[in-house]
């Protein structure tokens, strides 16, 4: 079967983070209900009418997530302008990193060794109240923005990039 033909969509939306490869997966945060669904022939888009009919497929909650950076005071401030408040930990002698609450589950931004490069590949999206105060702030704190906030079929959505490069959804909550 072709990409073309299955994809998944989560439901129950809070916070998004978005993988790219082959084709877009929504992988939606917060007791994540993963339906899938069959597209018809070419020319399906997010209005397809196929997309209607959901079948579910499994229950899935993200509980980590980890972002290494040379740059950690930088994507720190980063996202804590979206709102994610960081505290400092260490695991028994494991490096010490900064972590924060994310729905039921937690972020965690370590340091990269310098001898590795960031994976600037990676793409998040969250649902925040202001996405456009927070496209305002990107570039004060490393980042840049790639789109101004606009309404998509998946609602009002900005683009920015963190400190790595990393491009980052901004969704209103």
């Amino acid at each position: 079967m072709s990409v073309r033909q299955h994809g998944f969509y989560a439901s129950r939306c809070a916070i998004t983070f978005v993988v790219w490869r082959r084709a877009l997966v929504l992988v939606e945060f917060l007791s994540l209900k993963v339906t899938r669904f069959v597209h018809g022939g070419d020319g399906c888009s997010s209005r397809c009418p196929h997309l209607t009919a959901r079948t579910p497929v499994a229950d899935v909650s993200l509980r980590l997530l980890v972002l290494k950076t040379h740059n950690v005071g930088s994507v720190c401030a980063f996202y804590g302008s979206l709102g994610l408040t960081f505290t400092e930990e260490q695991h028994g002698k494991g490096p010490l990193h900064h972590s924060a609450p994310l729905g039921d589950g937690i972020i965690e931004i370590y340091p990269l060794p310098d001898d590795q490069t960031v994976d600037s590949t990676t793409r998040l999206g969250f649902a925040i109240a202001d996405p456009d105060a927070a496209v305002e702030s990107a570039a004060s704190l490393g980042g840049r923005v790639i789109k101004s906030g606009r309404d998509t079929p998946w609602g009002y959505m900005a683009l920015v990039a963190d400190p790595d490069g990393r491009t980052v959804e901004l969704y209103r909550a």
